[in-house]
């Protein structure tokens, strides 16, 4: 197996030999072996645990869960924990995908409003904790956005809350947004001047509603962010596989 010193690591990742040292640290790649000297020795599996660790650091800060999970796998692939390993690459590209498809139901539910094909189907209700699974959130998130106003609950005889359709909706549209970086205040902005724009029965005539269209390109900017993701989760995959031959 070849060997390398800090600064070849550093030129070949184009990172500071600082930066090697730290991903060492903060268990980004596994323990290096070291000469009398003190001076680290990587070898070819260090090579790829640091390509993997760029590659997770590269996906959007503003996709902070799958940036996270993405990181956690470059630290239990560095571990050598190969079930968890396993666990978490699913997390990740299941969680794109439902990102993808969560952008594309908006998509598809405001093109149908907007033409006014949309037909009606039965409704859902959905407690919290069913609800943040069904758009791949958090319960937490959920209440959030309740207490800041961008979804108004309504409660059941018991007192319980239940999520509807539209509630679904928009809690899509508040987790995209999100993810493009707008703030709260910004989102329920952006919410009330879509849902004042949909009451106004011109836009079905003429088709001028900016939101929608301003949602619509925020959809597809979406998209491209996941496309991305997707990509950069396809070659760390592939990284993975490649570490595996080292245990044979």
């Amino acid at each position: 197996m070849n060997q390398y010193r800090t600064s070849q690591i550093a030129k070949m990742m184009d990172i500071h030999t600082n930066t090697v040292r730290l991903y060492e640290e903060i268990g980004l790649v596994s323990p290096t072996q070291r000469l009398i000297n003190g001076y680290r020795i990587f070898n070819d599996r260090h090579v790829l645990q640091y390509t993997l660790a760029r590659l997770a650091l590269s996906m959007d800060k503003r996709h902070k869960t799958i940036r996270k999970t993405a990181i956690l796998i470059s630290k239990s692939v560095a571990s050598g924990n190969n079930t968890e390993t396993a666990v978490l690459m699913n997390i990740l590209i299941t969680g794109i995908e439902n990102e993808m498809s969560n952008a594309r139901s908006i998509k598809d539910k405001y093109n149908l409003v907007i033409t006014g094909k949309e037909q009606k189907e039965k409704s859902i209700y959905l407690t919290r904790k069913k609800a943040a699974q069904y758009i791949n959130s958090s319960p937490d998130a959920i209440r959030n956005w309740e207490n800041k106003g961008l979804i108004q609950v309504v409660r059941k005889l018991n007192g319980y809350r239940v999520y509807i359709d539209d509630d679904i909706e928009k809690m899509r549209i508040i987790k995209l947004l999100k993810g493009l970086g707008y703030s709260l205040d910004a989102v329920k902005e952006r919410l009330d001047i879509l849902t004042a724009e949909l009451d106004d029965e011109s836009i079905y005539l003429y088709g001028q509603s900016k939101e929608y269209k301003k949602l619509m390109k925020d959809c597809d900017i979406y998209l491209i962010d996941m496309e991305k993701a997707k990509e950069i989760s396809i070659k760390m995959e592939n990284i993975i596989e490649s570490l595996k031959l080292f245990d044979i």
